[in-house]
This record gives C-alpha cells, sequence and structure tokens, in this order.
C-alpha cells in the first residue's frame, strides 16, 4: 500500500491529519499507541477545528523522539511546514488552507499530509533519532 493510499484508508476510518501522522510514524517504528492517537484527537482542524496550526505540523512535531535534538528537530519541521504552505497556498493556518470545507480538506491535505509526513522522516533519520 502506498502512502496516499494509506492516508485514504485511515480518513476513511475517521482519523484526521494529526492522528494519521502519529500513527504513521509509529508504524514506520513498529510501534503501537492507541492512547497517544486518541490523545491527539484534540489537535484536528487546526486544534479543536478552530482552524489554528495545521494538525499536520502539531501532529508532526509530536512524532518528534524525546531526544536532546528533538527542539531543533521540531523548528526545522515548523520552518519547513510555514515556507511549503505559504509558498504553496499563500497562508499558514488551517483555516486559510482549507476555509475548513471537506471538499478542500479532501482535494488539498492528503498531499500535505504525505509530505509533511516524509519530511518527519527525513527529519529525524537524518539527525539518527530513528532507523527507517
Amino acid at each position: 500500500m502506498d502512502l496516499y493510499e494509506r492516508i485514504a484508508e485511515l480518513g476513511s476510518m475517521g482519523y484526521h491529519c494529526s492522528q494519521m501522522m502519529m500513527i504513521m510514524t509509529l508504524e514506520t517504528i513498529g510501534e503501537e499507541n492507541p492512547q497517544l492517537v486518541k490523545a491527539l484527537g484534540g489537535l484536528g482542524g487546526g486544534i479543536g477545528y478552530c482552524g489554528d496550526i495545521c494538525g499536520c505540523l502539531t501532529g508532526g512535531a509530536c512524532a518528534e523522539k524525546e531526544d536532546v535534538q528533538m527542539k531543533p528537530a521540531v523548528q526545522e519541521l515548523y520552518q519547513w511546514f510555514r515556507e511549503k504552505t505559504e509558498e504553496e497556498f499563500g497562508v499558514f493556518y488551517c483555516k486559510d488552507i482549507t476555509h475548513l470545507d471537506w471538499g478542500v480538506i479532501m482535494e488539498r491535505c492528503p498531499a500535505l499530509i504525505a509530505e509533511t509526513y516524509m519530511k518527519v522522516m527525513e527529519i529525524l533519520t537524518e539527525r539518527g533519532i530513528i532507523e527507517v
């Protein structure tokens, strides 16, 4: 199953972006943590569906392992995500990217989730925090 198929499958199961980020990260490192995935439920839709910081970014930041390199890794992810969304969409916040409209979400979010997940994996492996 490719990354986009997995994202679609998770979406059909009711998971949103921050949860998908964590599920796929846990799968990559061979772990499960249903309680953690459930806890990330409050981050979807820009933190409680308020349209603030995208769940791709917050979920990706939560995927960073507790490590001395964690702070710079999260900062790198933040900077990359901000530049990417502003370049691609001209905006940064979930409400501006998606207009909190299901049709727009279905159009834009799968690629954003996939690209953010790949960036998280890149950051973590380059820093030796995880091995893929």
